[in-house]
């Protein structure tokens, strides 16, 4: 399959009529848009067209009442033209495909479909079978896929994963395997038919009475098991759809799901914050007896500071009056007419000037000892003051205020989230998280109660085609030898067919490991690692250079994985066509970036990328894919409701 030209009237936010068109040559188209500016909307464009759904993020289907343009209805007063047009070819054939909105019966809205083959208009009921046949719906994720859902892969790893299980019905699906199961359960409903003939004629000859007994035992066995097998294989598919309802229910309140969990988390720590309040208010309180020493702390700070700085003051003052005396003394002590300190001669008039200018009194060492008592015992009162007592109050009073800081800006981060959620149940949030985790683990249990039942009902065949075998070699049974080809023919079928079923199996993993490790090999950064390992659900695992498993991948190699798979599961399979990715590089580092896109053809032969700047600008797809880039778009958004697509370039 290759794509020719997408055109879309009034469809969600492509108001008019606007086209893309794609080149015939081999090679992969880029389309450039920011986000909300339309990229969702035009892989929408391509899934609308095949299925006659567009669907949200989360994959939830968007009802055809909201699809046409908001502005062209507004503008036109009602009702508008909107549909989708894909032209494409498969093989020599030309196909037109439309999809449109029209009115219903009751005055709401609908989808219909138009399909052309070489210009000629199939009918309703053809068209909508060739559609199925060109791209069966099972599939169609896998070609016109978000590539924020690629972590969906993931699933195909994990043990006893219900969406792992769905996606590898569909990648059977994809590669064709359900054809050989068909024809088994086919082959071996006719054998059923056949032997019923066989075991009446057995059961009427004395010769196989018992052979025909035992026969007529083991089938009323087998179509208890059949109608069993029938039974669970409903349940299953009832669960899927359940379980895949719930998945889109999620998955549409995925953000509101997000909040909840942000709400919970919040309201735990307000309780903490809450509680850490209360205790800091305790110490709080038990550190207030002691506050009027707090209180008094700095006062007589001050105050001894003051009594200080003058017992400074008086001792300078002593001080000079101690050294007054001392001179005078000295030269009262001394009759001879010399100065006691140059030992100088002295007349008698200075040294009467000298007893007069010295002369402040006795006593003055006595003075300076007490005011120096006095200075270091005010020293002591000043350090004894209670220093603790005010650190104690202190650190109380801030823990407390910091745990009603906390606690503050808590609950005014849970008001918000609580508005946010405002118009959700919070209670049908959980239930719908708990319904998902029921209906998955039921899933699993039904999926295995029906390979159990499935085992017995072959097992039980072939003890009833072993019973058969008997009756037809002991001969004389009066049967019509037609029936007793037929049977046998049958049997033999469905055993060649079962076995053929295994053996393609087996050949599709090894070549969907083989071409999926290849193209990992070249998108990867690292060399460190042998091969991808593939298991019985075409999961891909990374097997380390010794041979082990990788247990714990990145997400950029999660990514890379899943693109690996995609590319192998195309080149597998009978069924291929153009990939159209959206946002594909979410998890992934610059340097994987250029080497996937550097690698796109390896994915399939012709690929539209929708991306924004952030992830590959224009100049870095012609570095990167040089005659690869065919064709460039910008999406251009008018207005809230109108986004324009704009030809950059087209080889």
């Amino acid at each position: 399959m290759r794509y020719l030209c997408l055109t879309m009237e009034n469809f969600l936010v492509f108001k008019d009529v606007q086209t893309v068109r794609f080149p015939a040559a081999d090679g992969v188209v880029v389309v450039y848009g920011d986000n909300g500016k339309g990229k969702t909307t035009l892989l929408n464009a391509f899934r609308f067209a095949f299925t006659g759904f567009a669907r949200r993020r989360g994959n939830r289907p968007v009802s055809a009442a909201v699809l046409p343009n908001k502005e062209a209805v507004t503008a036109n007063g009602g009702h508008v033209p909107c549909r989708v047009t894909l032209e494409f070819t498969v093989e020599t054939d030309l196909y037109e495909l439309t999809r449109r909105v029209v009115p219903d019966a009751q005055g709401g809205l609908t989808t219909e479909v138009l399909l052309a083959k070489n210009n000629e208009m199939l009918t309703r009921s053809d068209a909508e079978q060739t559609i199925v046949e060109l791209m069966p719906p099972e599939v169609e994720q896998c070609f016109h896929f978000d590539g924020e859902l690629l972590d969906q892969y993931e699933q195909l790893v994990e043990p006893d994963s219900a969406a792992g299980a769905q996606l590898k019905d569909s990648i059977e699906a994809i590669l064709g395997v359900p054809i050989l199961v068909n024809a088994e359960r086919d082959a071996r409903h006719a054998a059923d038919v056949a032997g019923k003939e066989l075991e009446k004629a057995a059961k009427a000859d004395n010769r196989t009475k018992e052979l025909g007994n035992a026969l007529g035992t083991v089938n009323v066995v087998v179509e208890q098991l059949q109608r069993n097998v029938s039974a669970e294989h409903q349940r299953v598919l009832d669960l899927e759809t359940r379980h895949r309802d719930v998945q889109e229910d999620i998955a549409e309140q995925g953000n509101k799901l997000e909040l909840l969990a942000r709400h919970d988390n919040q309201a735990n720590l307000a309780r903490q914050y809450a509680s850490d309040a209360a205790v800091a208010r305790e110490s709080f309180a038990a550190a207030l007896p002691a506050a009027w020493k707090a209180v008094l702390v700095e006062p007589m700070r001050e105050r001894l500071a003051r009594e200080e700085a003058g017992y400074l003051e008086d001792l300078e003052t002593f001080r000079a009056a101690a050294v007054s005396e001392a001179v005078r003394s000295a030269f009262a002590d001394r009759d001879e007419a010399y100065c006691p300190v140059c030992e100088q001669p002295t007349e008698q008039n200075a040294r009467r000037h000298i007893h007069a200018a010295f002369d402040h009194g006795e006593g003055t060492e006595d003075l300076i000892a007490q005011i120096q008592g006095s200075f270091e015992r005010a020293k002591i009162l000043r350090r004894s003051l209670d220093e603790a007592a005010r650190a104690s109050i202190k650190g109380a009073e801030d823990t407390y205020r910091l745990a009603l800081t906390r606690l503050s800006d808590a609950k005014d981060d849970l008001r918000e989230l609580e508005d946010r959620l405002l118009d959700s149940s919070q209670d049908d949030l959980r239930s719908l998280a708990r319904q998902a985790s029921e209906l998955g683990a039921q899933l699993a249990k039904a999926r295995e109660t029906l390979s159990e039942q499935q085992q017995e009902l072959k097992d039980r065949q072939t003890s009833a085609e072993a019973l058969r075998d008997q009756i037809r070699k002991a001969g004389g049974v009066s049967v019509d030898p037609a029936i007793q080809a037929a049977s046998e023919v049958a049997n033999r079928l469905a055993d060649l067919f079962r076995d053929a079923t295994e053996a393609y199996r087996e050949s599709l993993k090894e070549s969907v490991q083989a071409k999926a490790t290849d193209i990992f090999t070249r998108m990867r950064s690292e060399a460190s690692f042998r091969q991808l390992a593939i298991n019985d659900s075409f999961g891909l695992q990374i097997v380390d250079p010794d041979g082990s498993i990788v247990a714990l991948r990145s997400a950029g190699y999660e990514h890379l994985v899943a693109l690996a798979q995609v590319g192998a599961l195309q080149a597998s399979s009978p069924v291929s066509g153009p990939i159209v990715m959206d946002s594909p590089f979410g998890r992934l580092d610059p340097q994987h970036v250029d080497a996937v896109v550097q690698n796109l053809n390896l994915l399939t032969s012709q690929v539209v990328l929708l991306a924004h700047e952030g992830e590959i600008t224009s100049d870095e797809a012609h570095s990167l894919l040089g005659d690869q880039l065919l064709a460039e778009y910008e999406l251009v958004r008018e207005s809230h409701y109108s986004t324009r697509i704009v030809e950059m370039r087209n080889t």
